[in-house]
């Protein structure tokens, strides 16, 4: 399935926090067997420690779709670095 984010002339909307930042923009797919989907797409990037300066930014991302052949898709995905990364 190809994902394709319709980012050309739209606005992604993206707001800071304290600890981390949400990024939401709107999504489109296309396969034959799905037909053609649109929906959206979030991504969270936080640290579970904010002092922590050697671990990445931890993330958790969420695709919602609504396809021509009447399916709903949800997933969801994350990638949690503990401190110091152990």
């Amino acid at each position: 399935m190809m994902l394709l984010c319709l980012c050309a002339g739209l606005s992604i909307a993206q707001e800071k926090e304290k600890n981390g930042t949400w990024l939401t923009l709107p999504a489109a797919t296309f396969s034959p067997e799905t037909g053609f989907g649109f929906g959206g797409a979030s991504l969270r990037l936080f640290k579970l420690n904010p002092q922590d300066t050697v671990a990445r930014s931890s993330q958790v991302r969420a695709l919602a779709l609504y396809t021509t052949e009447n399916q709903f898709i949800f997933n969801t995905r994350y990638q949690l670095f503990t401190l110091g990364e152990k």
